[in-house]
């Protein structure tokens, strides 16, 4: 048995008719093209999270939970002693959006969403 701790993330597939929300990290370019994901706070369900974790990193809170795809994990050796129980959801957005815009709410990151086609 592992005794390494077990970290949940939550991680959000959000479309809108045929387009996937993602978002590159300004401050971190290398990192590429990434979906709205991160971890799931102590006091929080996975749910709870990954509607806190569109909101911090789009400033989309007009979206609803079509349902959980997955849960999988995945062990972080060599780069950290963690496991990460990861919960895929997909989401879809109520509300109108920018298709393009800059948010840095929560933290002093910058993120600019933009829209994939699927």
């Amino acid at each position: 048995m592992s005794t390494q701790p077990i970290i949940k993330k939550a991680i959000a597939y959000v479309t809108n008719k045929d387009e996937l929300m993602v978002f590159t990290h300004t401050d971190f370019p290398d990192a590429g093209v990434q979906v709205p994901a991160g971890t799931v706070e102590e006091s929080e369900e996975p749910s709870e999270a990954v509607l806190r974790e569109v909101y911090e990193e789009s400033g989309v809170k007009g979206v609803c939970i079509i349902e959980l795809l997955g849960i999988y994990q995945y062990n972080m050796t060599p780069y950290r002693n963690e496991i990460q129980e990861c919960y895929v959801y997909h989401l879809e957005l109520t509300q109108s959006t920018y298709t393009t815009y800059l948010a840095a709410l929560g933290n002093t990151s910058k993120y600019e969403q933009k829209p994939y086609s699927l």
